[in-house]
């Protein structure tokens, strides 16, 4: 009878186990986010460059303990107002991205890409920081090497053939004077994700990505939209011809121009009637 009892109490224990190390990891996840708050709290009051730097390095040495964690990847961070967390669309990615202002206008970018492998449940962790305050440009391959930096906040996943890649939506402060919005494709490896592929397509010509610069002082629209199954994004131009070519002059000029995805490429298509849909 005793022997009965110590085999059920072991069968449970083994069946609960995962459940009860999931629980005690939330337990410790939460800590970590009240002192993640905190720490970029002090971060948005601290004005020195020197020390802002200091403290968001304890940040990435506290994110690097975090993320290891396969609770984290399905942990909200609900109070983490400060870094934009996204899930792909088929939810085998977490995007975590933050910028650093700094005293001279310019920023510097950081992210954490979760990538969840379906076929035997690991979780991939790649971190990025910016090296130089260089926008992207639209034919270049970069990785964490060379990453451009920004704030990604959306993600579609994309089948083509053999190959699975994943479409971002980014944002970037550039300096007092310009912004920029992205959209790059993006693939995983075993060691690394990398950026860009040529899939997007307008006319004869194929990029990387698409870059858009513009005015620091607008706001421009970019965003998937679910219904036509596109991207689409406020076109931009300058608010005098002789200002072509200066991008701190660049804004939306009410018209509109979207990607459409289809056989493993985004085409362009210019000049839609957004508006009228809306209405």
């Amino acid at each position: 009878m005793r022997s009965n009892t110590a085999f059920l109490f072991l069968f449970l224990y083994f069946l609960l186990l995962p459940n009860i190390v999931k629980s005690q990891q939330n337990i410790e996840l939460f800590v970590y986010e009240q002192k993640v708050s905190e720490m970029f709290d002090t971060l948005r009051k601290t004005e020195d460059d020197a020390k802002r730097m200091e403290i968001n390095q304890g940040l990435i040495s506290l994110f690097d303990k975090i993320l290891t964690m396969d609770s984290s990847f399905y942990y909200p961070f609900d109070s983490l107002k400060n870094m934009g967390k996204i899930y792909s669309s088929d939810t085998l990615v977490r995007v975590y991205s933050w910028n650093l202002p700094l005293s001279n206008g310019t920023h510097r970018y950081f992210a954490y890409f979760q990538h969840l492998k379906r076929r035997n449940g690991q979780i991939q962790l790649f971190f990025l920081n910016n090296k130089s305050n260089n926008p992207p440009d639209s034919v270049q391959v970069y990785n964490a090497e060379n990453w451009y930096g920004a704030l990604y906040y959306e993600i579609l996943r994309n089948d083509c053939e053999n190959r699975v890649s994943y479409t971002v939506l980014g944002f970037r402060f550039n300096d007092y004077l310009t912004n920029s919005k992205i959209i790059d494709e993006i693939v995983f490896s075993k060691t690394g994700v990398d950026f860009g592929l040529p899939v997007f397509r307008s006319g004869i010509r194929v990029n990387n990505r698409v870059v858009f610069e513009y005015s620091a002082r607008v706001a421009m629209m970019l965003r998937y939209d679910r219904e036509h199954k596109m991207i689409v994004f406020d076109h931009l131009s300058p608010t005098e011809p002789q200002y072509k070519g200066k991008y701190q002059f660049y804004g939306p000029d009410s018209s509109y121009d979207g990607y459409r995805n289809g056989s493993c490429f985004w085409d362009l298509e210019e000049d839609l009637d957004l508006k009228n849909e809306k209405n």
